[in-house]
């Protein structure tokens, strides 16, 4: 409900929206191999290429759980 009234406002404003699942629960790492980003890093990247390259200087984050939420976001933002 909440991913969907966030993206109504994003569209009807025309603030670009950037949807992600952050799966921060660790598998079996005796049977997989994770070829993704560490989340902590992608959310560094992320931030760093949208305040650095395209100049935001405001951002907001809405989260389901803070508990999730990368470092990096909660050291900067």
């Amino acid at each position: 409900m909440l991913r969907q009234s966030v993206a109504m406002v994003s569209t009807q404003f025309g603030i670009p929206l950037i949807e992600t699942h952050w799966n921060t629960e660790r598998s079996n790492p005796r049977i997989s191999i994770n070829v993704h980003p560490d989340h902590d890093a992608f959310g560094q990247a992320l931030f760093e290429y949208l305040s650095d390259y395209e100049k935001w200087r405001r951002m907001v984050i809405v989260l389901e759980n803070y508990e999730i939420t990368p470092a990096y976001f909660k050291e900067n933002c």
